[in-house]
């Protein structure tokens, strides 16, 4: 967003500006401009204990957690905002969690979905490797070892 910040000159302070709520450091109003939020689950404690994360990726820090990573608790960290901001958002990063999936859509149903890299990479990579397994089998049964030892 950009605008001009209203601007006073004062004999004795010189030139003032006033402030702009929404500017800053830790306003919950930068979602609204830079519409971009990640959603993704953190574990904590022993075991498969998890919560659900909101995120600003403006100001790196977090704006809802919820318990749990189920769609009930990606839906709650949605309800958290309103209509109008929700309208706004026009990416969600997140990692190919099913129940962030559903609930993005339904939430936030013109937003665009961005998986993050890190498990596109890892899915790739599982493809790739798989496929190499099986031309490895198939080269072996004919008596071919080049990717022997082939990562």
């Amino acid at each position: 967003m950009i605008a001009r910040v209203p601007r006073c000159s004062c004999d004795r302070c010189g030139v003032k500006t006033i402030s702009v709520p929404s500017a800053e450091k830790a306003s919950r109003f930068t979602l609204l401009f830079e519409a971009f939020a990640i959603i993704d689950e953190q574990s904590f404690g022993a075991g498969q204990d998890y919560v659900s994360v909101l995120t600003d990726i403006g100001q790196s820090r977090f704006l809802e957690v919820t318990p749990d990573r189920a769609t009930q608790a990606a839906d709650q960290l949605w309800i958290t905002m309103s209509d109008k901001r929700r309208s706004e958002v026009k990416a969600v990063c997140m990692d190919m969690w099913q129940a962030y999936g559903a609930s993005t859509e339904r939430n936030i149903p013109n937003a665009r979905m961005v998986h993050d890299r890190f498990h596109v990479a890892k899915y790739r990579n599982e493809a790739v490797d798989r496929v190499r397994r099986t031309e490895h089998r198939e080269l072996q049964q004919g008596g071919d070892d080049r990717l022997q030892g082939v990562r």
